[in-house]
């Protein structure tokens, strides 16, 4: 009988994809909240993670791997797949490797939603630095690329805020980093679970509670919700708005409508639940 895990067809069409599908759901349904194109965009991205998977485990030796290999596994795998390349003999076998994460992945955005719900009824303080520290234990296995890229970021916007007005901020809340660059207007674009929050403030205009939604979408999405985020969710956010009777915005790569399914699909269950607010 065929290991199971050989399949290339039931590990990247069905297996990762269902991970990913089932997580996307377990976090709208604790937002009660819903959005069938960014349900599409789960399943694209799933079969990218299910395809570093299957690939890697064919050559289950990580000192045979190329460089990007590793690379496309700690993508799609953050903490884990760097153990996986550590040679954790407990994540070498595919099936624990499979277990392990897609449970910690359920459990994560499980965890997470009731405590970023909690952090963000706990308005400006959002429960402290102590809380947070307690949040992102649950936030940081996940993302882990994209995240230093936010920080980099977060750290040229206070720089640049110090520079032109002093109105630059870092703050630590929900388990995620705020950086606020202090520029007029309402914007912010999460990094894993880096924020910067270009224009506005980090607690006003629903940017706290949209945000860290997005900090959740990146524990099952990883670092590849950034690279799709950023073309195929921004194109069809483009094409979807011009194709409707919604007023058309070039926005649309980056936002989404409150209540209908145009825009960008990665936006589409936050803008539902906590539109920002100018």
């Amino acid at each position: 009988m065929e290991n199971v895990w050989e399949n290339v067809y039931l590990v990247v069409l069905v297996f990762w994809p269902g991970v990913v599908v089932g997580a996307a759901l377990l976090n709208m349904l604790v937002s009660w909240v819903f959005s069938w194109s960014e349900l599409i965009i789960d399943y694209m991205i799933g079969v990218v993670i299910g395809l570093c998977f299957f690939y890697c485990c064919t050559n289950p030796d990580p000192e045979m791997w190329k460089w990007y290999e590793s690379l496309f596994l700690i993508a799609s795998h953050g903490l884990f797949g760097i153990l996986k390349i550590a040679r954790v003999e407990w994540l070498l076998d595919p099936g624990n490797f499979f277990l392990v994460s897609s449970l910690c992945i359920g459990g994560a955005v499980l965890i997470t939603a009731a405590l970023d719900h909690a952090s963000a009824a706990l308005g400006d303080s959002g429960g402290g630095v102590g809380f947070s520290f307690l949040v992102v234990l649950f936030k940081a296995p996940f993302t882990l690329i994209t995240t230093v890229l936010g920080v980099v970021i977060g750290v040229i916007g206070l720089i640049y805020g110090k520079a032109t007005n002093d109105d630059q901020e870092f703050t630590f809340l929900g388990g995620a980093l705020f950086f606020k660059w202090g520029m007029s207007g309402v914007h912010a674009t999460t990094f894993g679970w880096a924020v910067n929050v270009f224009k506005g403030g980090i607690t006003s205009n629903n940017i706290l509670p949209h945000e860290l939604y997005h900090t959740r979408q990146y524990i099952y999405l990883k670092d590849w919700l950034g690279i799709f985020y950023f073309t195929v969710a921004g194109l069809y956010g483009i094409i979807s708005a011009a194709i409707s009777s919604v007023p058309f915005s070039g926005t649309y790569f980056f936002q989404a409508h409150g209540t209908q399914e145009v825009g960008n699909p990665l936006e589409c269950a936050a803008y539902r639940k906590w539109p920002p607010t100018s």
